[in-house]
């Protein structure tokens, strides 16, 4: 158990825009980005539910699609545009390519593969 306490970890650094905000990040490349969104930005919104991508919990939009954010790597999406609750009441209509969908709808991304480029209509 020590030993794996003083292993080195590979650390990445990262430019990730998050609510509109641009920013760097030096994470382990192993975090997901639910990881890095509570435990390191403190962006509690996005949730820890089964961290298995069944859920739908911790869902956040990247580049206006819902993806499961404990399935993402950072480096991963890096560039891309990630929001999570917190910024999603601040998007004007006009930057989303549909309306934010409705909490009933956000449960159902379950069925969503976390890879999906496009979500159902809501």
């Amino acid at each position: 158990m020590k030993e794996e306490l003083l292993r080195d970890v590979e650390m990445v650094s990262l430019a990730l825009d998050i609510n509109g905000e641009p920013t760097p990040l030096l994470v382990p490349v192993h975090k997901t980005l639910l990881e890095v969104l509570r435990e390191d930005m403190n962006l509690t919104g996005t949730k820890h539910g089964c961290e298995l991508g069944e859920c739908g919990t911790c869902t956040v939009l990247v580049d206006g699609q819902p993806e499961l954010s404990c399935l993402i790597l950072p480096i991963q999406i890096e560039g891309r545009a990630i929001t999570t609750v917190e910024g999603a009441s601040c998007l004007p209509r006009a930057r989303c390519s549909r309306p934010i969908p409705s909490r009933r709808a956000m449960r159902s991304v379950k069925r969503w593969p976390a890879t999906c480029a496009a979500a159902p209509a809501t």
